[in-house]
C-alpha cells in the first residue's frame, strides 16, 4: 500500500510538474504577447499625438485662413465703396464742367446764379416760377426755358416733368428784353 501512495503521489507529483511547464509556457506566451501589444499601442500613442498635433496645426491654417478671407471681404466692401465714390465724383466734376462751360459761353451777358425754390412750373408753356430769399426778402424769378436749357436731377439730366413745386434749385438766368430766360435748372 505504500507503493501505491508512492505511486499516486509520484504521478500527482508528475501530474503538477507537467501542469506547471503548461502554465508556466502559456503565461510566457502571454507575456510575450502583452509585451507586443504594449508596443502596438505605444506606437498607436505617438500616432495619434502626430495626428493632434496635425489637426491642431491645420485648425490653426483654418483660423487664419478665415480671417485672412473677413480681411478680403471689407477690403473687396472698400473697393466697392471707393468705386461708388469715385462715379459720384466723377458726376460731380461732369455737372462742374457743364456748369463752368455753360457760364464761359455767357461771361460778358447780363446772367444770374441763384438758389431758390420751384413755386410754379406750367409743362405746356415750358415756363417755371422761382422763388429766391435774398437779405431777409423773397424775390420772384419767373420765365420760359431757354431751349437749351440745362435740366439735371441728381447728376442726371432729367426733363422738366422731373421736377416738383418746393424743389430747392440751384438755377442760372438771363434778363432779356422779352423778360427772364431759364439757362439751367438743378436739384441735387
Amino acid at each position: 500500500m505504500k507503493k501505491i501512495a508512492i505511486l499516486v503521489l509520484s504521478v500527482a507529483l508528475a501530474a503538477a510538474i507537467v501542469s506547471g511547464l503548461i502554465f508556466h509556457l502559456k503565461y510566457i506566451d502571454t507575456k510575450d504577447a502583452l509585451l507586443i501589444s504594449e508596443n502596438n499601442l505605444s506606437g498607436l500613442n505617438e500616432k495619434l499625438t502626430q495626428l493632434n498635433q496635425e489637426t491642431s496645426a491645420l485648425q490653426d491654417q483654418l483660423r487664419k485662413s478665415a480671417e485672412r478671407l473677413k480681411e478680403l471681404e471689407g477690403a473687396k466692401e472698400q473697393v466697392s465703396e471707393l468705386e461708388n465714390a469715385i462715379t459720384m465724383k466723377d458726376q460731380r466734376l461732369s455737372e462742374y464742367e457743364e456748369t463752368l462751360h455753360a457760364l464761359e459761353s455767357w461771361a460778358g451777358e447780363k446772367k444770374f446764379w441763384m438758389k431758390g425754390n420751384l413755386a410754379a412750373i406750367d409743362l405746356g408753356y415750358n415756363t417755371v416760377v422761382i422763388e429766391v430769399p435774398l437779405k431777409g426778402k423773397v424775390h420772384t424769378v419767373g420765365g420760359p426755358l431757354s431751349p437749351k436749357a440745362i435740366l439735371k436731377r441728381s447728376g442726371q439730366t432729367v426733363s422738366l416733368a422731373d421736377f416738383q413745386i418746393d424743389d430747392q434749385v440751384i438755377f442760372i438766368w438771363e434778363s432779356t428784353k422779352k423778360g427772364h430766360v431759364i439757362l439751367s435748372l438743378k436739384v441735387k
